[in-house]
């Protein structure tokens, strides 16, 4: 079966074409084959949109929100990077699945997974997604919105339930963001599925902002008091490591210079 878009085909033919030069409209229809009025409607949404502008002589360009996009993804393979090694010591020690999550303010994605010791594991593929108030790192990202954010999304936003422990009540769901503030991690209580519990804690670059987020998934019958609290602590480790390695700084130190 072919599900190939044609409309969205010829805008990336656009954007590639006038990421080698800015041209003319009349330039783009020669090189690409494409009629006058329906490049127009392409030109007209890519300018809407901001990503394309118009230079006094009036070829087209690409505008700075590529650029914004082009550093975000490089930074994303570079953290990756840097993270992967560290991935694989942290599932080696806690022997249990480490994932790390992105948020694009809709739905967290999974960019990466460093596979379990066990046997019998979970299974989250890089590439899927989850609803951000149903797993521990989506809700570690909206605890980094400002209360209006957070308003704004709860106002929008219907609590579908996916399993019996899912937070659909919105005051709830404000009282456990709140306390990932305080605390700077979150768990999921087989809020998602049943029988898989995740632990979540930031990844920070140089600037203080959080890129990503260090996760643990498992079994939640492995999980007794003791494993639970030793994850935690874990998670906390490895988060600030790779942090550290980002070049964030923000992390107190004590006079003896170590960290907390």
């Amino acid at each position: 079966m072919n599900y190939k878009n044609k409309s969205l085909q010829k805008t990336f033919e656009i954007i590639e074409a006038l990421s080698v030069s800015p041209m003319t409209p009349s330039e783009l229809c020669e090189k690409l084959g494409i009629h006058r009025s329906t490049l127009h409607r392409f030109l007209q949404n890519l300018e809407d949109l901001h990503y394309i502008e118009k230079l006094s002589d009036h070829r087209m360009r690409l505008s700075h929100h590529f650029i914004r996009i082009g550093l975000q993804a490089q930074t994303h393979f570079h953290f990756l990077t840097i993270a992967k090694p560290l991935m694989k010591s942290f599932a080696d020690e806690i022997g249990e699945s480490v994932l790390i999550a992105a948020f694009n303010g809709q739905q967290v994605t999974y960019l990466q997974k460093e596979e379990s010791s066990q046997t019998v594991r979970i299974v989250v593929e890089a590439g899927s997604q989850s609803p951000p108030y149903t797993v521990a790192s989506g809700k570690l990202f909206l605890s980094e919105f400002s209360d209006f954010e957070l308003e704004l999304y709860l106002e929008q936003t219907v609590l579908k339930p996916y399993t019996k422990n899912t937070i659909t009540n919105k005051d709830d769901l404000r009282k456990e963001i709140y306390k990932i503030r305080e605390q700077q991690y979150a768990i999921d209580h087989e809020e998602y599925e049943l029988g898989l519990k995740g632990f979540a804690c930031p990844i920070r670059e140089v600037s203080g902002s959080t890129i990503g987020a260090l996760c643990v998934a498992g079994f939640s019958l492995r999980f007794d008091d003791k494993k639970t609290s030793e994850t935690i602590q874990l998670l906390k480790e490895y988060s600030k490591e790779l942090s550290l390695e980002l070049g964030y700084q923000g992390y107190h130190t004590t006079i003896s210079g170590d960290q907390k």
